[in-house]
């Protein structure tokens, strides 16, 4: 399985199109930017988010991915500090969202993985975790948050959140608002995180991430 931030407008029509499968033809969960004649669930936030996908090139040739025989399996979106309108969100994460703090947060959004990849050490959730820890530590975060259902809690903190509020939602359930720091070294140690290997071994300190001219032009990268 790899891991990549999207560059294509191709992939991104392949995110929406897994997100449409999974949050309204599995969960059943109403949206309100679905487009349900072409089975797309595309957000203004997607213009202005970091977009992370996860391939598998163990099902044969897929003629419809942009990626040759490789199949998309699982996306997610990063919101940087200083990346876009973020008020959809506020709700959620008001203190990430609130503008003029010293405090870098970014917001992980829309992580959705297909089926067949959920679950163990190989999930195409894990994968994309890792990933978008990666581009945290070089975007120099001070925190991030993410907001699951209240059974995905445990999984979270073994990654290194620690839970910030809870609220039941009529449509969504029982739902946690999680928040983790991504330079804290002992809370990473405390549940033995995947993350930690990666923030000892400095690899996250080169890439293309550090250089913003190699990521003029991408989708998802326009600064509001």
């Amino acid at each position: 399985m790899q891991c990549h931030e999207v560059v294509d407008e191709r992939e991104l029509d392949q995110i929406y199109a897994l997100r449409y499968s999974v949050y309204v033809e599995e969960m059943g969960r109403a949206q309100r930017y679905a487009d349900h004649e072409r089975r797309r669930l595309a957000e203004p936030l997607d213009e202005t988010a970091i977009h992370l996908a996860a391939y598998r090139s163990d099902d044969g040739p897929d003629p419809d991915s942009p990626r040759g025989s490789a199949r998309l399996v699982g996306a997610l979106r990063i919101h940087l500090p200083d990346c876009g309108d973020l008020s959809e969100l506020a709700w959620l994460h008001p203190d990430a969202c609130r503008g003029g703090s010293s405090v870098r947060t970014g917001i992980v959004s829309r992580l959705v993985t297909d089926k067949s990849v959920r679950g163990g050490g190989g999930s195409a959730g894990l994968q994309l975790a890792i990933e978008a820890y990666r581009i945290g530590l070089r975007e120099r975060l001070d925190a991030v948050e993410i907001d699951c259902h209240e059974s995905l809690v445990p999984y979270f903190e073994w990654l290194g959140f620690d839970v910030s509020r809870r609220f039941r939602h009529e449509s969504f359930g029982d739902v946690a608002v999680m928040r983790m720091e991504p330079f804290d070294r002992s809370r990473l140690r405390k549940t033995d995180s995947p993350f930690l290997p990666i923030l000892d071994q400095g690899t996250w300190k080169s890439g293309p991430l550090d250089d913003p001219a190699a990521l003029e032009g991408r989708p998802g990268r326009a600064r509001g």
